[in-house]
């Protein structure tokens, strides 16, 4: 099956009422609204609820990260050891569903924009306000580790996300 069938089909299963022609005008427009030139192949590389479902309604955001000077391990490193125990921390007391560190694979070029993604998941608008308030606490030594920690990378941009449809 050509990769253009699936599409086709993953139309259907979203909006079964629309006709093929109908469809078909629906994928042209969304193709064209949107540029195509920038495409990440993305690994999930470490995640601190991985009982966590994605539901239709829940909201994230995906912070685009640049590893500095190229280090990617230490930048890993300091996401797993340091950053990943905070996150679970609020997991447990119900202010976040889950946090993924993804890595971009094969990434290429000078204007290469990240090596990496953070993915910070809520259940809901209400829960993603209330983790604005509630930072998770941190001992001075954990405080030190955070701020050693963002010298390894350049946090690029923050984009806020919210699910709206779920095909399966």
């Amino acid at each position: 099956m050509r990769a253009g069938e699936r599409i086709l089909e993953s139309a259907k299963m979203a909006y079964p009422d629309l006709s093929d022609e109908e469809l078909d005008n629906r994928l042209n427009l969304a193709g064209g609204s949107r540029d195509l030139a920038v495409r990440l192949f993305l690994k999930v590389v470490d995640q601190a609820n991985n009982s966590y479902e994605m539901k239709q309604g829940m909201v994230a955001t995906i912070d685009l990260m640049k590893s500095t000077d190229g280090n990617d391990s230490a930048y890993e490193k300091v996401e797993s050891e340091t950053f990943k125990p905070w996150h679970q921390e609020m997991i447990k007391n119900g202010v976040k569903g889950d946090w993924q560190l993804i890595k971009v694979l094969l990434p290429q070029g000078t204007d290469t924009y990240a090596s990496h993604l953070t993915v910070n998941m809520f259940n809901n608008w209400d829960q993603y306000i209330k983790s604005r308030n509630s930072g998770g606490e941190m001992s001075p030594a954990m405080a030190k580790n955070v701020e050693d920690g963002i010298k390894t990378r350049d946090m690029k941009y923050v984009y806020l996300a919210q699910l709206a449809k779920i095909i399966r």
